[in-house]
């Protein structure tokens, strides 16, 4: 890598004219490589508080989310947080720039992209100098502005002429700002707002300080990642799920073996409906609320790039409108009614993931919710008449005491169906324990304890 062009600002949000004034510059000084480097959040809020919309600040995390989903795809383009570490608000540039030379030691040339209309305050860092001698500047010339004249009419930029590099603009970006952008959003001009984006950056953008929502009422479109069928594979009690509802259908069996028929379904719905068909664990009303919390914080946190989407969502209330009268988990979109209990799941993982929290539901996006029910408590009921009925023939199962620490791997277990196998780990805890076994003749398999125990004879050698 010879040569890397930086591009720092506050990109509040990171626009379309960001992008192709990046590789624009790349490409007419040659540089493999172009590196976006957002402004902390303490330059931006200053820099913002002198508009009339000061408040209007994406976070840092959101701001870096964007840029990563402008650069996805493209290996000449890349995103530096570092300045998100610093504490000041101003003239750490050439830190910036020393830590990217650092990071690339190959690259023989480094660029700094600057702005033309900064030029002046450019001259009066205290750095300024040695930035001149260290590194070269871009400048793009525009329509009535050429930076060029400016630089030989000042006598700073002037004594150092030789680290300015001036390129022609490119086409297409009048109009295009970050500014623009707000302004288009806050007006309820999504259509506007969107032009000036790359598609991933806007689906960012709601739920940001900037916006006009008031609500995310639906899990669908740009907020499917919130919902139970979207396809994000779930690991929960040592089981892989396709997606979180096969995730939660397949809790509902207390036997790891008739989980493992959710492990393969792909399809949600079919999940769903499988989860109607099998033996419901006797303690389910009573621990189906903290299981539902298990696996939305497992999705999330095995998904950093969904789990960025959510906490993008800023403050909004979250609740899942839907037209199938589900008022336990979520709202009924006909009626207004319902105890919205994934959507306040949701909220509770998403302050975790540094996102705004659970706030109510307003007025103005819903009518006032009316629980339906009490709502279940996810701890045991306090007295033997508050206990469900458990049918005799399951009573055993659901008192069963944790089983004694297994130390099986190493072993080898008579499968018999498939021969013998040697056992190279059992993951999980209590009744929910599963048996890894490696067999010659189909390869590893995952095999409940409680069916193993029951079935298979496991051995020494």
């Amino acid at each position: 890598m010879r040569k890397i062009v930086v591009f720092g600002g506050s990109f509040n949000p990171p626009t379309l004219a960001h992008e192709r004034l990046l590789k624009a510059a790349m490409e007419g000084v040659g540089a493999e490589l172009g590196v976006f480097v957002p402004s902390n959040g303490a330059y931006v809020t200053k820099k913002m508080a002198k508009t009339d919309w000061p408040s209007e600040v994406l976070p840092e995390q959101t701001r870096a989310a964007m840029l990563r989903a402008m650069c996805a795809g493209d290996d000449g383009l890349a995103v530096d947080e570092g300045e998100y570490a610093y504490a000041g608000t101003s003239g750490n540039s050439i830190d910036t720039m020393n830590r990217i030379r650092a990071r690339y030691p190959e690259a023989e040339q480094l660029y700094f992209l600057f702005g033309g209309d900064k030029l002046g305050t450019f001259t009066k860092w205290k750095t300024f100098r040695e930035f001149c001698e260290a590194y070269r500047i871009i400048v793009f010339r525009w329509d009535g502005f050429d930076p060029e004249h400016e630089i030989e009419h000042t006598k700073a930029p002037r004594e150092v002429r030789d680290a300015f590099v001036i390129l022609s603009a490119p086409d297409g970006i009048g109009g295009i700002s970050s500014t623009a952008v707000r302004d288009a959003v806050r007006r309820g001009d999504g259509e506007t707002a969107g032009s000036m984006l790359r598609p991933e950056v806007y689906a960012l953008l709601s739920g940001s300080p900037i916006r006009r929502e008031t609500a995310v009422t639906s899990f669908r479109g740009k907020y499917a990642f919130l919902s139970n069928f979207y396809a994000a594979d779930v690991v929960f009690e040592g089981m892989t799920y396709p997606n979180s509802e096969a995730a939660f259908q397949a809790a509902k069996c207390l036997d790891p073996e008739d989980r493992i028929p959710f492990t393969e379904t792909k399809n949600p719905t079919l999940a769903k409906r499988m989860g109607r068909k099998v033996s419901l664990r006797p303690d389910w009303e009573y621990v189906k609320l903290g299981i539902m919390e298990r696996i939305v914080r497992a999705k999330f946190a095995a998904h950093p790039e969904l789990a960025e989407r959510l906490a993008a969502t800023g403050d909004l209330p979250l609740a899942e409108g839907n037209g199938w009268h589900d008022t336990f988990w979520g709202v009924d979109a006909k009626t207004g009614k319902g105890e919205n209990h994934l959507g306040e799941i949701l909220m509770k993982v998403r302050e975790e993931c540094g996102g705004g929290g659970s706030v109510p539901m307003p007025e103005s996006a819903v009518r006032p919710v009316t629980p339906v029910r009490e709502s279940v408590k996810q701890a045991a009921p306090r007295s033997d008449e508050e206990k469900p009925a458990v049918p005799e023939e399951n009573r055993a199962a659901a008192v069963r005491e944790e089983p004694e620490k297994v130390s099986w791997p190493g072993r080898i277990l008579r499968h018999p169906v498939f021969g013998e196998g040697r056992i190279t780990a059992v993951t999980g805890e209590g009744l929910f324990r599963i048996v890894e076994v490696e067999f010659p003749s189909v390869g590893t398999k995952r095999l409940g304890l409680a069916w193993v125990e029951k079935n298979c004879a496991v051995t020494e050698e």
